[in-house]
């Protein structure tokens, strides 16, 4: 049974989460953020995932622009402790009622290590229950790696930077409105991963999709439209993607105008990373990127030091 620690000091929110979780997770609810700190370092509970929700940056505790930020600097520092002082490679989501409308709270949190940063005015109860389950498999995916290469003793921090030499980001795109091709140019055409600029691709088609793939120009994400021309389905392209040995591990985020909450819940329940909406929040587009590159990343270098271990 996987091990969830809540950090949250809103009993609503709490039945709610504990609702979507059910009795097949372990929960451990703290209202105040050091008392699941020093959990942790006890060992009392260790956590497979946490959840962060008490520090919401607006509503009536934080009405002003500079109490704002100071709980922004506070959500920083707790993400930061996790990440660096703890050491902490497990999945931190960051919970929110808060008003995004361009996504730069988004940008931000996710900038500081989270995870992810979903919001209860656009989820549903299955929606974060599929990101939940989605995040804990690449969890004790890349953990089950990290104790093989412990039983080997091998140091993988000196591989990974060996690998991260050859590591160009690529992100494939397929969308059929070029008005939107056009801008998702525009805006991310700057975009980096730890200081290598990401190369983007354009396709309409799903024929497109595969001669990219079998040029051996494999992307490490993939942003796919649902609603596609040509009478193509995104989602026809997606299981195809993951019923093939060389592109099943590929993490794949849907983008579409769909405003239907429940196709959201379909597509990540059949282990879709994300589903972002139209319009675009750029910011939170550009952080989100970065983010699930990372787990990309995390997979090939562990496939890769796997295989040098096999032979």
């Amino acid at each position: 049974m996987e091990n969830v620690l809540l950090i949250c000091n809103d009993n609503t929110v709490s039945h709610h989460v504990k609702q979507v979780l059910g009795a097949h997770y372990h929960l451990n609810l703290c209202a105040d953020f050091q008392v699941g700190l020093r959990d942790i370092k006890s060992r009392r509970f260790i956590p497979d995932i946490i959840i962060l929700y008490s520090f919401s940056v607006i509503n009536e505790t934080y009405p002003t622009a500079l109490s704002r930020k100071e709980a922004l600097c506070e959500r920083r520092e707790i993400i930061t402790v996790l990440r660096e002082r703890e050491g902490l490679r497990i999945p931190i989501i960051v919970l929110s009622d808060e008003a995004d409308g361009c996504g730069l709270l988004q940008a931000v949190t996710l900038s500081f290590g989270a995870t992810d940063y979903i919001s209860l005015q656009l989820s549903t109860p299955e929606m974060l229950k599929a990101k939940l389950r989605n995040y804990l498999k690449l969890h004790f995916d890349m953990q089950a790696y990290r104790v093989l290469f412990s039983k080997h003793r091998v140091n993988y921090n000196v591989k990974r930077q060996e690998f991260f030499k050859d590591f160009l980001p690529r992100v494939l795109v397929v969308e059929d409105d070029q008005l939107t091709v056009e801008t998702l140019q525009q805006q991310l055409c700057d975009l980096h991963f730890h200081g290598r600029q990401v190369q983007f691709s354009f396709v309409q088609t799903r024929d497109e999709v595969f001669d990219l793939i079998h040029s051996n120009n494999t992307p490490h994400l993939i942003l796919l439209d649902i609603n596609l021309g040509h009478d193509e389905c995104g989602t026809a392209i997606f299981d195809e993607l993951k019923e093939s040995p060389k592109t099943h591990h590929i993490q794949i985020a849907y983008i579409t105008s769909e405003k239907c909450l429940e196709d959201a819940e379909e597509e990540l329940n059949s282990g879709a990373l994300d589903y972002i909406i139209k319009p675009i929040k750029y910011p939170a587009l550009r952080a989100r990127i970065v983010g699930h590159l990372g787990w990309s990343y995390e997979y090939l270098f562990f496939q890769k030091l796997k295989l040098s271990l096999d032979r």
